[in-house]
């Protein structure tokens, strides 16, 4: 069976990201607490809906990170050459914020 984490990751001294709260803060209230947001939502492949959520802020996001409501993502994955990180809300996320849909 192969192991899911390498020997050296099981270390609790190890950094494998690092955020800085003032930079993440200044990032999200930028982007999402000024005006809130929209998702386009498909329904099969087409696009049938936009939708638009309240804003939030960096408090909010902290939040939902602690329970689970959103999750890092780091996209490293065998076959996948291109490295990449972000932060992903699952739909029930993004659907909890809905206030319009078109």
């Amino acid at each position: 069976m192969k192991e899911d984490f390498p020997t050296f990751l099981k270390n609790d001294n190890i950094i494998i990201a690092l955020w800085k709260s003032e930079k993440m803060k200044l990032h999200i209230n930028n982007k999402f607490n000024k005006k809130g947001f929209f998702i386009c939502k498909k329904i099969g492949a087409t696009y049938e809906k936009i939708a638009f959520g309240s804003p939030f802020n960096y408090e909010y996001f902290i939040q939902c990170i602690k329970n689970g409501k959103i999750i890092f993502d780091s996209g490293m994955y065998d076959g996948n050459n291109r490295n990449y990180s972000q932060f992903r809300g699952g739909s029930s996320f993004w659907d909890e914020l809905i206030i319009e849909e078109y």
